[in-house]
């Protein structure tokens, strides 16, 4: 299973109530990974650190899922995207947001369809 690591978040504020965010993260490949061409999906969330009221980190936003291929090196992947400042203001006071980065193989799958019934003395 490819392992992801070094994920970084940072922002940048930009005009009308927007943030720029800047991901970045590395992703090793196992051994089959690495000498076949798997592809995966990538799935992006941020959420808000909740240590007071609840307790419960705050889902907050999902970045549209992409997908790329598996490669004989390390893969160092950056993903820029706009977000309203409204959707990180995800409590009282001071917010704290991260990123969760998975990443998944992308199985071939079959599909299977049955014909139209005959009929008849066989």
């Amino acid at each position: 299973m490819a392992n992801v690591y070094n994920v970084t978040l940072s922002r940048k504020a930009k005009p009308g109530n927007i943030s720029e965010m800047t991901l970045t993260y590395k992703i090793a490949f196992n051994y089959f990974e690495r000498n076949t061409r798997v592809r995966f999906g990538e799935y992006v969330q941020l959420w808000g650190a909740d240590s007071g009221l609840t307790g419960a980190d705050d889902y907050l936003y999902r970045i549209p899922t992409s997908a790329f291929y598996s490669q004989s090196s390390t893969l160092t992947r950056t993903k820029k995207f706009d977000v309203a400042n409204s959707v990180l203001d995800e409590d009282w006071g001071k917010d704290e947001v991260y990123a969760k980065v998975r990443v998944v193989p992308i199985v071939p799958s079959a599909d299977t369809e049955k014909s139209n019934e005959i009929s008849g003395w066989f």
